[in-house]
């Protein structure tokens, strides 16, 4: 099977051409990644997001990220990633229903993985209830609601102090661990955590 190309972009989004997903990496050569942050009310009117679990088989495997992303296909634009929230939630999306909040530029290297993304990212205002995401298992192991000020107070802290802290999920203190250079945190239960679905 033939590598997945992806197109490839100078430090000002200007289209060069195209590379497969290991040689970006691998050379440090600019692409782009769908992002998309699922947010809702709770009860009481606190706003909320949907954060996943990211499958045992991906990057960052069973680490905590955002709601949905990922790569756009050599030719497709960020109308197209919303393929990314049906095939790793199971979720159908109208495009016409997200926000677009910004395009972020992601710079990031560990060893010989080399990231330089640009991320379109959105918002899409979504109620349906954990139970009927249809979460594909190759991707996705879990996901849960957490409350936006939770989040936001663990990230901010220094990762020092992020080892053993309030979890967002579960409001219990236990072992974490920084999930990925995107910075939100893991709760590292036994596996019967009541947040994960």
């Amino acid at each position: 099977m033939a590598e997945e190309l992806i197109d490839i972009y100078d430090e000002k989004m200007n289209l060069l051409g195209t590379a497969t997903r290991e040689q970006a990496h691998r050379e440090g050569l600019w692409h782009t990644s769908f992002h998309c942050w699922i947010v809702r009310r709770s009860p009481e009117g606190r706003p909320q997001v949907l954060l996943q679990i990211r499958g045992k088989t991906q990057n960052h495997p069973s680490l905590i990220d955002i709601s949905s992303a990922g790569h756009l296909a050599a030719g497709e634009t960020a109308h197209d990633g919303i393929k990314n929230i049906e095939l790793e939630l199971g979720l159908k999306v109208d495009f016409g229903k997200l926000v677009k909040l910004f395009t972020a530029n992601h710079v990031f290297q560990k060893n010989n993985y080399i990231n330089h993304e640009f991320n379109p990212t959105y918002l899409l205002e979504d109620s349906t209830p954990l139970p009927e995401y249809k979460l594909n298992p190759d991707w996705v192991d879990g996901v849960f609601i957490a409350d936006v000020e939770d989040v936001l107070n663990l990230c901010q802290r220094p990762a020092p102090e992020r080892t053993t802290q309030l979890c967002p999920s579960c409001r219990q203190h236990r072992p974490l661990r920084i999930c990925s250079p995107y910075g939100p945190i893991l709760c590292q239960s036994d596996g019967n955590h009541p947040a994960l679905v």
